[in-house]
């Protein structure tokens, strides 16, 4: 090789070597360390632009068992879940602003195994995306894992999947596909943060001053007149300082109005329970700005629920996040509000769809309600007889009457189930083709 192709060789090794640590920094990664006995520590680092996370932690199955997961300071303030059924175990949260730059590197989660073999155990893989609050996807470099020294000489990597598709918990309103397990996950647009529309207005103001000069003083005035009064120049100054005067600062963003949930009715309800008093905790508040279809859902795993959203500001599709429920589609009505369709997890007591725009985040929470068995007497329909004797039989302490939740226990969850399917089954039975929530009077 010539001195001249040597020379160039070395020059072009050096700027690629300059240029790595730039590229290392523009790209979010996430890293594991193992913690000793049976526990692994997620961190993260160049997180700055990232509001949401979704992760998938594969782990040797032989060697460890029974995850338990606790979240770091990453998702402090942020709606977050984890879903520790199966291998790999996910983990995700969500928020309306980015991390920021002050708090992007730091713990994502502790995750605790029991250890079932001789050696340490490992994490075989981690997987996921992340989104910026705009719903851009951030990109990620391939994942670093740090195992204990006996069960690998060798540190493990990871690629890691930085593309929002189905399957990773991140999806566009386009997918049309859904996400297993109870982890929220982002369908939909893009989040309109408060004040980020503001712009250059401030340097117009600044240059106000050089706009608004005096006006050259008019000629004397002959001796013999009287002097000119001052006043006129006093009554000039108050324009020229106004225009210095700063913009008004953008009003903040509403707050999120809580929407009490008809569980929440029942857990809170006081007085004697009937028929009547307890079927009417399922009465729908119109004020709260949404309705389900069917008003009562029952989670089968296979049935789905269609919550119409009215009055969203704005024409781009807002961001939702959903928990004990996976994402089916997103759509308009005629009448412009968003119609999301989702699927409760099977046996569920309490799901919600949590909608992120205008920089507010406002939880709807879903009334579904396990199948359960309400014809208690020799009827052949479910008749009013039945809700008679559901609340004359409670049985003892000891010995529960009606437990349908199957917790030891008779309380305010199974006067919730047994109602929700009390009202489903007489619907039914009247010959309609779903549940209709009664309308508030």
């Amino acid at each position: 090789m010539s001195k001249r192709s040597l020379l160039q060789s070395i020059l072009l090794s050096i700027a690629i070597l300059a240029c790595l640590p730039a590229m290392a920094l523009a790209l979010a990664q996430v890293s594991v360390s193992s913690g000793g006995d049976g526990v692994f520590v997620l961190s993260g680092s160049g997180m700055q632009t990232v509001a949401a996370v979704h992760l998938l932690v594969s782990y040797d199955s032989a060697a460890l068992a029974n995850p338990r997961v606790e979240l770091g300071t990453l998702a402090n303030g942020r709606m977050n879940a984890s879903n520790l059924n199966g291998n790999p175990i996910q983990i995700a949260f969500v928020g309306i602003t980015a991390i920021g730059s002050a708090g992007s590197n730091g713990t994502i989660a502790k995750i605790t195994f029991d250890r079932t073999g001789s050696g340490p155990g490992s994490i075989d893989g981690v997987s996921g995306s992340m989104i910026d609050p705009s719903g851009k996807t951030v990109a990620m470099s391939p994942a670093f894992i740090s195992n204990p020294a006996a069960a690998s000489d060798q540190p493990a990597t990871d690629s890691t999947n930085t593309g929002g598709t189905a399957g990773t918990g991140l999806v566009t309103t386009t997918s049309g596909s859904g996400s297993t397990g109870s982890q929220p996950f982002v369908a939909g647009g893009t989040v309109s943060l408060p004040g980020s529309d503001s712009g250059s207005a401030p340097k117009t103001a600044q240059s106000a001053p050089e706009v608004n000069t005096p006006p050259p003083a008019p000629p004397a005035a002959p001796r013999e007149m009287p002097a000119p009064s001052p006043e006129p120049a006093e009554e000039k100054a108050p324009p020229a300082k106004s225009a210095e005067q700063p913009a008004p600062a953008p009003a903040p963003a509403p707050a999120p109005q809580p929407i009490v949930s008809t569980l929440e009715r029942f857990q809170g309800m006081q007085g004697p329970k009937s028929v009547a008093s307890l079927t009417a905790l399922f009465k729908r508040d119109p004020a709260t700005g949404y309705t389900q279809s069917p008003a009562i859902a029952i989670a089968d795993g296979k049935g789905t629920v269609k919550l119409v959203i009215a009055n969203v500001p704005g024409d781009r599709a807002p961001n939702f996040a959903f928990s004990a429920a996976s994402y089916v589609s997103l759509s308009r009505n005629d009448e412009g509000g968003w119609v999301v369709e989702v699927r409760p997890e099977a046996g569920v007591v309490k799901a919600s769809v949590t909608m992120l725009a205008g920089g507010v985040m406002q939880e709807f929470p879903l009334i579904v309600a396990p199948k359960a068995e309400v014809r208690l007497t020799k009827g052949a329909e479910v008749s009013e007889a039945d809700f008679q004797l559901f609340l004359k039989e409670r049985g003892t302490a000891a010995a529960s009457k009606f437990d349908l939740n199957g917790d030891g226990k008779r309380d305010f969850l199974d006067d919730y189930i047994f109602t929700a399917n009390y009202l489903v089954q007489t619907e039914q039975k009247s010959g309609k083709k779903g549940a209709e929530q009664p309308k508030a009077k």
